[in-house]
């Protein structure tokens, strides 16, 4: 029942959406996920966000159009760039949905955001990148933010993959060899 409650919520969400960008024509914008800082101490809840919408890059003007969740309030705010601060907060925790998330603030609040890639969360982290790259060039990404995650790339993984592989040698030797 929780499954069919989130697909049709998510259809309704995306339906409001596309409304959202039906008069964007020739306008530089992303489909994004927002938040606000005390949504993510709250364990009890089904989508990792409060409100869908669009960040829209007017030039020296970032616009957020968009609708919350709950109570359907929808909003449009436009703050100069001048005015923003942007941090990137990765994918640290589990209360973010597996998303990508950053923060940004302003003189009059702080919002929390993320590339809306639907409900697959593994390109989060690139259209997140993209976001950054474009709206906020003055940003630099490190090569730790901009990379996937592999365990076949990282030495310390290998290694604890290697000496598990050891183990497994050494027990099953020891179990039908030795003994």
């Amino acid at each position: 029942g929780i499954v069919l409650y989130v697909v049709w919520r998510n259809r309704a969400m995306k339906k409001r959406q596309d409304a959202l960008v039906q008069d964007l024509e020739g306008k530089r914008y992303w489909r994004i996920n927002m938040a606000r800082e005390p949504c993510f101490k709250r364990w009890l809840r089904l989508m990792p966000f409060e409100a869908k919408g669009v960040l829209i890059d007017d030039g020296a003007q970032l616009r957020l159009r968009g609708f919350w969740l709950k109570g359907a309030k929808a909003f449009d705010v436009s703050v100069p760039k001048s005015d923003c601060q942007v941090e990137w907060l990765g994918n640290s925790t589990l209360r973010s949905g597996n998303l990508y998330w950053a923060k940004l603030t302003t003189v009059r609040w702080t919002l929390l955001f993320s590339a809306d890639t639907g409900m697959y969360a593994l390109p989060s982290r690139e259209a997140l990148a993209d976001i950054f790259r474009s709206v906020f060039p003055q940003i630099p990404l490190d090569s730790s933010k901009t990379k996937d995650f592999a365990l076949e790339k990282n030495p310390r993984s290998l290694t604890a993959a290697v000496v598990f592989l050891a183990l497994l040698l050494f027990a099953l030797l020891d179990s039908f060899v030795f003994n």
